[in-house]
C-alpha cells in the first residue's frame, strides 16, 4: 500500500522507515506467495497491477477494520460516557448549510470532545474507505459492508419564486419551460433531464446543471428562473426562507431518498452512535 500511494521504493521506504532493500524482498516474497506481480514499472513510477489494485482495494478495508478494533476497545461504554475523537464525514455537495451549521452546532454542544473533519464530496460512496460516514443522496450502496440508515425522503421537484412566477408566468406544460430559465440538479452518475411522474427521464437542455442542490435553491430563491432540485417540507422549514412553489407538480417529479451510512465495522462505535442520534434528533425522527 506504500508503495502504491507514494508511486516509488524510496518514497515508500522512506514512509515506512524502512530500508529499500528490505522492502523489495518482502515485495518480491509477497509476489511469489500470491503467485501474481503486483507492481508493474512505468514512466510514472511504480504502479499496481490488476491483481495488485485488489490486493490494495481489499488491505484497506482490513485495516480500517483492524482501526476500528482498536477504536472500539479505547471507547468501550462505561469507560468514558462521552464520545471523543475525530469523525471524519463525507457530505454531499450542496447540502443547506443553515442545516449543516445546525447539525454541527448541535454536535458541538453536546459532544465537545468530538472533532470533526468534513468533506464535500459530489459523490460521498467513494470515500466511504477512508471516512466515517458518509451523508449522500441516492440509493444504498450495492456492494460492500456498510451499514445503511434512511434520514428522509425528499421530492426531486421544479421550484420557483412567487416571484419569479408572477412575472414570467407560470408553465403549463414541459414544452412551456423552453421559454424560461431552467436550471436542473442532478448526480454526478446521473444525466441531466426532466424526470417525470411516470417514471421516464426526458431530456433538456438547461441554462445551468449542477451537483450542488444547495446553490439551485438560491438561484430560484433570488428569482433567477425555475431550477429541479431536492426539497423536503420539514427541512426547509429549518432554512427560515420564504416556501418556494412547485411548477408542473402532476407531470415532473420523483423521490429521492437521503442515507447515512457507515463502515459496519465503525457502526458500533460511540461517536458514530452519536451522530446518528444527532442527526436523527434534529430531523424529528424517532431514536
Amino acid at each position: 500500500m506504500a508503495v502504491v500511494e507514494t508511486g516509488s521504493l524510496v518514497g515508500a521506504s522512506r514512509a515506512l522507515r524502512f530500508p529499500r532493500a528490505t522492502l523489495r524482498r518482502r515485495l518480491d516474497e509477497l509476489e511469489v506467495r500470491l503467485g501474481v506481480p503486483l507492481l508493474s514499472r512505468t514512466d510514472e513510477g511504480l504502479v499496481p497491477t490488476s491483481a495488485g489494485r485488489v490486493l490494495v482495494e481489499k488491505a484497506r478495508l482490513i485495516l480500517r477494520d483492524v482501526g476500528a478494533l482498536v477504536s472500539s476497545v479505547r471507547e468501550v461504554p462505561g469507560d468514558h460516557l462521552e464520545p471523543t475523537g475525530q469523525l471524519d464525514v463525507a457530505m454531499q455537495v450542496g447540502m443547506p448549510t443553515d442545516i449543516v451549521s445546525m447539525g454541527l452546532g448541535l454536535m458541538r454542544q453536546q459532544f465537545p470532545r468530538l472533532t470533526v473533519s468534513l468533506w464535500l464530496d459530489e459523490d460521498p460512496l467513494s470515500r466511504l474507505s477512508d471516512v466515517d460516514l458518509a451523508l449522500f443522496f441516492g440509493d444504498q450502496p450495492a456492494l460492500g459492508p456498510w451499514h445503511v440508515v434512511e434520514l428522509f425522503t425528499a421530492q426531486l421537484k421544479l421550484l420557483a419564486s412567487a416571484e419569479y412566477l408572477e412575472q414570467h408566468g407560470v408553465p403549463r406544460s414541459v414544452e412551456e419551460l423552453a421559454s424560461h430559465q431552467v436550471a436542473l440538479w442532478h448526480t454526478s452518475s446521473a444525466e441531466p433531464g426532466l424526470p417525470l411522474r411516470d417514471g421516464r427521464l426526458v431530456p433538456f437542455e438547461p441554462q445551468l446543471s449542477s451537483t450542488d442542490a444547495h446553490l439551485l435553491h438560491r438561484f430560484a430563491h433570488q428569482s433567477r428562473g425555475i431550477v429541479l432540485a431536492p426539497i423536503n417540507p420539514a427541512v426547509e422549514a429549518l432554512s427560515g426562507l420564504p416556501p418556494l412553489r412547485v411548477v408542473l407538480d402532476e407531470t415532473v417529479g420523483r423521490p429521492i431518498t437521503m442515507h447515512l451510512a457507515a463502515p459496519s465495522a465503525l457502526s458500533e462505535l460511540p461517536r458514530i452512535q452519536a451522530v446518528f442520534r444527532a442527526m436523527r434528533a434534529l430531523l424529528g425522527l424517532p431514536p
